[in-house]
């Protein structure tokens, strides 16, 4: 369960609650299970490593621009 710091007002989550979130919002926007699993991988790496800049709180920029047609996807299987 997630809780809010009183200081910054953001939401502490479980890994495995981070991870299940960041895998679902890219399977709603078509992804592959796999393909979003992935994702969740890199976007929670980035924070373990203390790369903010790329972790968690980018995930409402991605959303926003995995909704509109300028956002390319690549969907290589090899």
């Amino acid at each position: 369960m997630s809780s809010a710091t009183p200081q910054t007002g953001y939401r502490i989550l479980p890994f495995g609650e981070a991870q299940d979130f960041v895998r679902a919002v890219f399977v709603a926007h078509g992804y592959a299970p796999a393909d979003a699993a992935d994702v969740a991988d890199v976007v929670l790496r980035a924070d373990l490593y203390a790369i903010e800049s790329h972790g968690i709180q980018r995930l409402m920029r991605y959303q926003k621009a995995l909704g509109e047609t300028r956002t390319a996807r690549v969907d290589a299987v090899p």
